[in-house]
């Protein structure tokens, strides 16, 4: 989207129209080879991981048409070992796709490096590029505490290293590498340093604070040791205002909203997720949103997405998220997506 359609989808969507989506999410597995005291997915029943044709059958409708960009995530999404084959499918069903994402915790770094060449492959090196966002919770022991595994910081080095060197030895390739951290107790004092190690690696970093629910993340049981202090949330709100200064309108959005509900208030700005990405369980079911993903199981093997789109179920639990979920959700799933007037008239993205 430009910033005038992001304008416009800002102010429109949901109360003038029901736009068709620019986001597609994937949850390719829950499988994971970590054990992260912020998630409890890895301790959870696996559900079904539906097949590469199964994904084809639900991406083959005109619906999809305007995604452009997409997303495999999970668990651990490396663990699939048809990722070229899923890679594969986005490119042939999402006609406007320029950017494939991958989520990965980083630490198996000969794996990843391997389903990395899988995924390039399988896309248009003329039109597409790879997004790798991989997840740092700490340096050092601090991480690896968090992800539950001893060495779990040092493949995550190794693999960031290794992408490093294969973009330094491939430069017609696009291959773009980010961070991604979850702001909790283990890892508050170690902000400053988290974020040094991503601009040592010229990459960009997101901070988002842990959500506790008993949705997706499964971490209610954790609810009291993912908690705040009031000292913990004044240094988290002291190194966000910092790094708000140096950011783009998407990641200031994002911090705003953490810092309003960390400040006893609520997020400030609206979250237009629901109608702007289109999210898939890993077996085929739709996920509204991280903090709603169980409230209505619609299942797209026997339900064509655009019909349920626009349909008054979808729409009444939007409104529900937006009144239950939204006012005090620190999540930035919707970044990048839409522009206030005020963001528009500074210049935009």
């Amino acid at each position: 989207m430009n910033n005038l359609e992001r304008l416009i989808f800002y102010y429109g969507a949901g109360r003038f129209f029901i736009p068709l989506p620019r986001f597609f999410i994937y949850n390719a597995t829950y499988r994971c080879d970590l054990a992260c005291s912020h998630c409890g997915v890895w301790e959870t029943k696996k559900r079904d991981e539906i097949s590469l044709a199964d994904l084809e059958k639900i991406l083959g409708r005109e619906f999809f048409h305007k995604v452009e960009t997409a997303w495999l995530t999970g668990g651990e999404p490396t663990l699939r070992k048809d990722l070229g084959g899923l890679a594969a499918a986005l490119r042939k069903n999402l006609p406007k796709m320029t950017m494939l994402g991958i989520a990965s915790n980083g630490y198996a770094t000969e794996r990843i490096m391997a389903r990395i060449d899988e995924m390039l492959a399988a896309i248009d090196p003329g039109r597409q590029g790879l997004f790798i966002q991989l997840s740092i919770d700490g340096i050092g022991d601090v991480h690896d505490k968090v992800r539950g595994r001893q060495g779990a910081f040092a493949g995550l080095a190794a693999t960031v290293a290794a992408i490093k060197n294969f973009q330094q030895k491939n430069p017609g390739k696009k291959v773009i590498l980010g961070f991604n951290c979850v702001i909790q107790p283990e890892n508050i004092f170690q902000l400053e340093q988290i974020n040094k190690f991503a601009k040592e690696n010229q990459s960009e970093i997101t901070f988002n604070v842990a959500a506790v629910t008993d949705q997706y993340y499964c971490n209610q049981a954790r609810g009291g040791s993912l908690g705040f202090k009031k000292e913990e949330k004044q240094e988290i709100i002291k190194f966000l205002s910092a790094l708000i200064r140096e950011t783009g309108p998407a990641f200031q959005y994002q911090y705003r909203s953490i810092l309003s509900v960390l400040s006893g208030g609520e997020r400030d700005r609206r979250c237009l997720t629901q109608y702007s990405t289109f999210v898939v369980d890993s077996d085929g079911a739709w996920i509204p949103c991280p903090l709603c993903s169980e409230w209505m199981r619609v299942n797209f093997m026997e339900t064509d997405p655009a019909t349920f789109w626009r349909s008054r179920e979808a729409e009444d639990l939007r409104r529900r998220a937006a009144r239950e979920n939204c006012p005090e959700c620190m999540l930035g799933c919707s970044l990048g997506d839409s522009l206030s007037i005020t963001e528009f008239l500074g210049g935009g993205f």
